[in-house]
C-alpha cells in the first residue's frame, strides 16, 4: 500500500510562495495553504524533519511507501503503517499542524508538540483502514501544548488509543501523567473512535491537582464521535476526563461518551469538573450514572455513559421500528 501524497498544481502566475519559514503560499482567490513557522521544529523517531523552520528530512519510506513523510506546502505529516520501536513525536512552534494516519500506526512513546495559543494541532485519518496507538510510561501519550486539539474532521475514520502507565511521581513537576493532555480545546469529530486508559498508582500532579485519561485546560467537545475514558488507582485522587476551571464537557449529535474509576480510591471520579453544568449534552442524549455515593449527581459518579437510548428489543413487539440517534438507520424488528 503506498503512502498517497497531496500532488497540488498552482499556476505560477498565480501562486506567491514567499518561502518555507517566512511566509504562506497562496492559492488562486487569495486561500492561504498552511504556513511552516520560523524556529518550527518537527523530529520523528528521532529523525529531524523540520529544523528551525527549515525542511531537514522529507520521508523516512520503505520500498512499500511506508513510514512517514513531510509535505512543507500543507504542513502534514503522513504516517503509513509507521512502527518503530520506542519512537515518538516531538515538535514546537509548529503553527496549524496536521498529522494523518493510515494503516496501524505506532508510537511507544508517544506524541509531544507545542504550537501557538491561534494555532491547532489536527490528527485524522486517511484509507478504510486508520489505527494510531499511542503509549509511554511517567508520562504522556498526547501531549498538546499551547494549542487546541483536533482529532478526525468528520470526513474520515480513525481509531484512536492512548494507554499510559505510571509507576512513580518523578514527571509530577512537570504536569502529572496522562493518556492526553492538551492546553487548549480538544474537538473529535465524526468517525473518530477513541480509548484512553491510563494505569498505575502514582500519577498525582501538583500542577493541575490529579492525573487522569483526558485533561483539556480549554474543555471537551464531542460531535458524533465514541470517547471512552478509563483510569485504574487504588489511593488518591484522579479522574477520567478533567477540564479546565469554568471550561465544559459538550457531547452532541450521535456520540457516545463514557468516563470510568476502577481500583480501590475513593476519592477518584468519572469527571473533574466542580459544577454539573460543566457537562452539556445535545439533544436526545441521556447520562448514566454509576458506583458513585450519590448517584444523583456527576460530581460524585465513578462512571459516567452518555449516549442515546436505545429501546428493550427483547420485549419489543414484532414489526416494530426503533432508530438509535438522531441521524442513524432505523432498525427493524421483525
Amino acid at each position: 500500500m503506498k503512502l498517497r501524497k497531496t500532488v497540488r498544481v498552482i499556476a505560477v502566475a498565480m501562486a506567491v510562495i514567499v518561502g518555507v519559514g517566512i511566509g504562506p503560499a497562496m492559492m488562486p482567490g487569495g486561500v492561504a495553504l498552511a504556513e511552516v513557522p520560523a524556529g518550527a521544529e518537527l523530529t520523528v523517531g528521532g529523525i529531524a524533519v523540520l529544523d528551525d523552520g527549515a525542511v531537514a528530512e522529507d520521508s523516512q519510506l520503505n520500498e512499500d511507501g511506508e513510514g512517514w513523510a513531510y509535505d512543507s506546502d500543507t504542513n502534514t505529516l503522513a504516517l503509513n503503517n509507521y512502527n518503530v520501536d520506542q519512537a515518538s513525536i516531538t515538535g514546537s512552534s509548529l503553527g496549524d499542524l496536521i498529522i494523518t494516519v493510515e494503516g496501524q500506526c505506532t508510537l511507544d512513546n508517544g506524541i509531544d508538540v507545542s504550537s501557538g495559543s491561534d494555532n491547532n494541532i489536527t490528527i485524522k485519518g486517511t484509507g478504510e483502514f486508520s489505527t494510531l496507538i499511542l503509549s509511554n510510561t511517567n508520562w504522556h501519550g498526547l501531549y498538546v501544548r499551547n494549542a487546541d486539539l483536533t482529532i478526525g474532521t468528520g470526513n474520515d475514520y480513525l481509531w484512536f488509543e492512548a494507554d499510559v502507565s505510571s509507576t512513580d511521581n518523578s514527571q509530577d513537576v512537570n504536569g502529572g501523567v496522562f493518556a492526553i493532555k492538551s492546553d487548549g480545546t480538544t474537538t473529535v469529530n465524526s468517525g473518530t473512535q477513541m480509548l484512553t486508559m491510563l494505569h498505575g498508582q502514582n500519577y498525582d500532579s501538583p500542577s493541575v491537582g490529579t492525573g487522569g485519561a483526558i485533561f483539556a485546560t480549554g474543555g471537551i467537545v464531542i460531535n458524533n464521535a465514541s470517547v471512552n475514558a478509563v483510569i485504574n488507582k487504588d489511593s488518591g485522587i484522579a479522574h477520567g476526563v478533567s477540564v479546565g476551571s469554568g471550561a465544559t464537557i459538550s457531547v452532541n449529535g450521535d456520540s457516545w461518551f463514557s468516563a470510568e474509576c476502577n481500583g480501590n480510591s475513593s476519592e477518584t471520579t468519572a469527571l473533574g469538573i466542580t459544577n454539573e453544568n460543566q457537562l452539556v449534552l445535545g439533544s436526545g442524549l441521556t447520562k448514566e450514572n454509576n458506583w458513585g455515593t450519590n448517584n444523583s449527581t456527576v460530581l460524585a459518579a465513578k462512571e459516567i455513559n452518555v449516549a442515546y437510548p436505545v429501546a428493550d428489543i427483547t420485549t419489543a413487539p414484532r414489526s416494530a421500528t426503533y432508530y438509535y440517534g438522531a441521524t442513524a438507520t432505523p432498525i427493524s424488528i421483525t
